[in-house]
């Protein structure tokens, strides 16, 4: 008798098997795009992460009050497929920006899209998105009808710099020439050992005092899409059974909270303030903890955080941090 594969099992499957042939992230685009049309993103989507963005500029207010965003320097890793907080950040005053990208997921319709609707929230602000009157549509295009070969010419006119494919742990970039880096919802898809690699060469490349907020969801990703699964489903497995479910494309670490300012503090980071997010239902306060692996017993009540938000500020005086060089098992 044949036992069908969950629905996370069967989309976990198909990115195996992407992740290992040739032109793989092409067909990943025209199934997204084509065939469960999770592309280009919908609007509750788009506007979460927009809002992400508020999030961002409301941090920054508070700790940077006199930022000059139109001279400052912007940074930000994973930048995705539509360049939506590049965007965003343009509309909201920043000059300059650097994007970068292991891969290149660029397309020009996605940015397009992203670039409209951002225009119509701006334009007609939701009642959940409270930074629309901080953007100013006279900063942005009417639009980016481009072709592939000119993506990169289009985004200069707009003060953004796209590199990829790019490694943040190597940007190229001169040391103390950065004021701000932002992430958004990237952190969660690299190993630990690059994310500390990656958090070493942003202390480089910030100036004394500069910052660095970001996002990072916490959350199992199959279960934005199968609402069988909870936030933390993946931490009932094992190392051993998680790795041959975990493909490259759809790469999750299931680090919590503590491992990214654990690993930022190794860096040279301050902590200014971290913001932790439970989904409904589960405070750590009131709900038991969830099924959580042996292997994975330090995480505790941890396990329940889903999101976070940090925002840190790179120390006055430099730090030299080496990058380990094997993953050591997920922290609390």
């Amino acid at each position: 008798m044949a036992f069908p594969l969950p629905k996370w099992a069967a989309r976990a499957a198909v990115a195996q098997v992407l992740s290992r042939v040739p032109g793989g992230p092409d067909v990943r685009y025209a199934l997204q795009r084509y065939v469960t049309r999770s592309l280009p993103f919908p609007d509750k989507e788009l506007l979460g992460r927009f809002q992400i963005g508020c999030e961002h500029l409301a941090a920054l207010g508070r700790h940077a009050p006199t930022m000059d965003l139109a001279t400052a320097h912007f940074f930000e890793f994973g930048a995705g497929w539509d360049l939506g907080m590049g965007l965003f950040l343009r509309a909201a005053g920043v000059g300059r920006q650097t994007l970068v990208d292991l891969n290149r997921f660029v397309r020009p319709e996605l940015v397009h899209h992203a670039l409209t609707r951002l225009r119509s929230f701006v334009a007609a602000p939701p009642s959940d998105f409270p930074c629309a009157g901080a953007l100013s549509l006279g900063r942005l295009p009417t639009s980016f009808a481009v072709s592939e070969f000119e993506v990169d010419g289009a985004l200069r006119e707009l003060g953004i710099d796209y590199r990829a494919p790019a490694d943040a742990r190597r940007t190229g970039l001169p040391a103390g020439s950065v004021d701000c880096v932002t992430s958004s919802l990237t952190l969660e898809h690299v190993p630990l050992p690059e994310i500390r690699s990656i958090f070493a060469e942003l202390s480089r490349v910030l100036r004394p005092g500069g910052l660095f907020v970001s996002k990072v969801d916490m959350s199992d990703h199959f279960s934005h899409s199968d609402a069988s699964l909870t936030s933390w489903h993946y931490l009932r497995f094992d190392e051993r059974t998680w790795n041959l479910v975990n493909a490259d494309m759809l790469y999750q670490n299931r680090l919590r909270a503590s491992a990214y300012l654990d690993a930022a503090t190794e860096a040279g980071f301050e902590l200014l303030e971290v913001d932790r997010r439970y989904p409904r239902g589960c405070d750590p306060d009131t709900h038991p903890l969830p099924p959580v692996h042996p292997e994975l017993h330090g995480l505790q009540g941890s396990a329940r955080s889903a999101r976070a938000q940090a925002l840190f500020r790179r120390a006055e005086a430099g730090v030299t941090f080496a990058a380990a060089s094997s993953a050591p098992p997920p922290g609390p």
